[in-house]
C-alpha cells in the first residue's frame, strides 16, 4: 500500500488541542495495565506484571488495514469499515467537513499522526497504560475538552524501549456529537489501538 496516505496532516483543530496534550500482534481487546505514572525522576514508564485482558467489543476481522512508514517508523492497524484510511469518519447523518471550515462538523472524527518530532512534543501523557504489539503506550480520553470546538479528544501513545514517545494519533470529535455516537467512536478507536503495531527501523 502507498504510504503517503497518511502524510502528517496539520488540521484545524491541532493547535488547539496542543496544549491540552503537552498537559495532559494484531490480537483484538486492549491489554489495560492500569493508569500511567511516572517514577520519581518522571521518566519511568509503568512496569506493571500482569495484563488484564479487556473482552473484545467488536470484531475488525474483516476491516481493512492501513500500512506505511513515517520517520522510520513502520506502522500498520485496522481501521473501521465507512471510515478513511487516515481515520477520519462521519456518523450517519453529519453534515461532511468542507474546505475552509474553521472546525470540524458534528458527528465528525479528524486524526493527527504523531511521528518524530510531532511524538516528541506531546511526550508523555496521564491516562491507562496499555501493551500494543509488546511496547508499552498510554491511551488518554478527555470527555470534557476546554476547547469548545471538540466534543471528545482520544490520544493514543506508543513508547520505544527508551522510554521516549515514538508513534501516536489524536482523535478529536466534532462538537455537540451524541454522547451515544462519540462512546461508539471510542470503542471502534479502542479496536484500532488494539491492531495497531508499530516498529523502529533501524
Amino acid at each position: 500500500m502507498d504510504s503517503r496516505f497518511l502524510r502528517i496532516r496539520k488540521p484545524v483543530l491541532w493547535a488547539a488541542v496542543g496544549g491540552l496534550l503537552l498537559l495532559g500482534g494484531c490480537q483484538s481487546g486492549l491489554s489495560v495495565l492500569g493508569p500511567a505514572s511516572s517514577g520519581a525522576d518522571g521518566a519511568s514508564l509503568p512496569h506493571v506484571a500482569a495484563m488484564v485482558e479487556q473482552p473484545t467489543k467488536l470484531d475488525s476481522s474483516m476491516w481493512p488495514v492501513a500500512q506505511g512508514t513515517l520517520d522510520g517508523v513502520a506502522y500498520s492497524y485496522k481501521y473501521p469499515v465507512g471510515w478513511g484510511e487516515s481515520l477520519t469518519y462521519c456518523a450517519p447523518g453529519a453534515a461532511q467537513a468542507g474546505e475552509g471550515e474553521a472546525h470540524l462538523p458534528r458527528g465528525c472524527v479528524s486524526t493527527d499522526f504523531l511521528v518524530g518530532k510531532k511524538a516528541r512534543d506531546v511526550g508523555r501523557v496521564n491516562g491507562d497504560a496499555l501493551d500494543v504489539n509488546g511496547m508499552a503506550a498510554v491511551r488518554l480520553v478527555d470527555s470534557e475538552p476546554p476547547n469548545v470546538l471538540v466534543s471528545r479528544v482520544y490520544t493514543l501513545m506508543v513508547y520505544g524501549s527508551d522510554g521516549a514517545a515514538l508513534f501516536g494519533f489524536v482523535t478529536m470529535i466534532g462538537p455537540d456529537t451524541e454522547r451515544a455516537v462519540q462512546d461508539e467512536i471510542t470503542a471502534k478507536l479502542d479496536e484500532v489501538a488494539a491492531t495497531l503495531r508499530v516498529e523502529k527501523q533501524q
